[in-house]
């Protein structure tokens, strides 16, 4: 994900940086008022995917990840032997979960890019 804020952070127009250091800003003040802003919209997309991709692949949030809440699916069949109900159930808390964090992201895209509903 680092990959995602630096490309996001190189994204930046450097023109956008000699303007607010011809402006006298501090180095925080560039990064709080113009990098960050700027670089925010650019990595938001990818993040998203890193973060599907991270709920989906990787055992990180051991509570939530995919293989996790696959394996206790499997162990919970092997007692009460219905398993389309417990992989049905599964299905539908994935796809709460990713449905969660895409909306999530969408609504931060629209923050993000708010900007630039007025310029069209």
């Amino acid at each position: 994900m680092t990959e995602t804020f630096r490309g996001a952070c190189l994204g930046v127009d450097r023109g956008q940086v000699e303007a607010a250091r011809a402006l006298s800003l501090k180095r925080h003040q560039i990064f709080r008022y113009v990098r960050l802003p700027q670089m925010w919209r650019l990595a938001l997309p990818n993040f998203g995917n890193h973060m599907l991709s991270i709920m989906k692949d990787t055992a990180l949030v051991s509570i939530i990840g995919l293989e996790e809440i696959l394996f206790v699916a499997k162990m919970a069949n092997s007692l009460i032997h219905r398993p389309l109900l417990l992989y049905m159930t599964i299905a539908l808390i994935y796809l709460a979960m990713t449905t969660v964090i895409t909306l999530a992201v969408g609504w931060l895209e629209q923050r993000a890019n708010r900007h630039l509903r007025g310029a069209r």
